[in-house]
């Protein structure tokens, strides 16, 4: 198992040299939201994102007996990570982030066969899913992306409107087997390979409202 994990800061928050806000108009701003719709913009200052993973790989390997042997492989990837952006022209209060999240497996299962010294063939069977979605950080995820046309630039609050409704998932079946023959100084390998793909994804919905001023 191999787990990483890092943070990094955000520039550009408010009060900083070269950013698009100063804290009293990030203060006034927040203080307005919260009294007239009752929703935590999220801090405005200093904030760090962060990454991390875990990557798992497990094999087992059994010889059946001196013809046949099999193998079973898993690998399998958790992995997430905060995404919120600041700079010069773009302000996001805190609560604008989201943690993308990701999910890997692939698991096979191996059988090689050895019929003679002429003659041997592989199956092998394959399973993958994967799942990619958005969790907004905000404490309502039903309120909507906020942006605010301000000083040549843009100040966004809210829920990122695609974090609200991101979801991704794709599972695929494989199924592969190949004979393989000598015939004097010449090999050959017939084979087939039969796939089964699942994918769904959902990237737009009503939740994913946004309102500019």
């Amino acid at each position: 198992m191999e787990y990483t994990r890092r943070t990094d800061p955000v520039f550009y928050n408010a009060g900083d040299a070269g950013a698009l806000i100063d804290d009293s108009t990030a203060q006034a701003i927040s203080s307005f939201v919260k009294s007239k719709y009752g929703f935590d913009t999220g801090s405005y200052d200093q904030y760090n994102n962060y990454s991390q993973s875990s990557k798992l790989f497990n094999k087992l390997d059994w010889k059946i007996n001196d013809r046949h042997t099999l193998s079973l492989k898993n690998n399998t990837v958790f992995s997430e990570a905060s995404n919120l952006e600041r700079d010069g022209a773009n302000f996001r209060f805190s609560g604008i982030d989201f943690v993308q999240k990701n999910q890997a497996s692939t698991t096979t299962l191996e059988l090689k066969s050895r019929f003679s010294d002429q003659l041997n063939n592989t199956l092998l069977l394959g399973y993958s899913a994967i799942r990619d979605y958005r969790n907004p950080t905000s404490s309502n995820v039903m309120f909507p992306q906020v942006e605010i046309a301000y000083n040549g630039g843009t100040i966004f609050l809210g829920n990122d409107r695609e974090a609200s409704v991101f979801n991704m998932k794709q599972k695929t079946f494989e199924i592969t087997d190949n004979l393989t023959y000598k015939v004097g100084n010449h090999t050959k390998t017939p084979g087939l390979t039969y796939t089964i793909d699942q994918f769904a994804s959902r990237v737009q919905a009503q939740l994913g409202l946004r309102y500019n001023f």
